[in-house]
């Protein structure tokens, strides 16, 4: 017998908004072009 509360709750993890995404997104395209400089791309 399984327990129902050992499953793991995805509602504990709040989603992130649009804006947080947008942001990562142009973080990671920042990294991209910093590692590219470097490389010598």
């Amino acid at each position: 017998m399984v327990d129902s509360n050992s499953k793991p709750n995805r509602d504990t993890h709040p989603r992130a908004g649009l804006w947080r995404r947008i942001a990562a997104l142009l973080y990671d395209g920042f990294l991209i072009a910093a590692i590219w400089v470097l490389l010598g791309f």
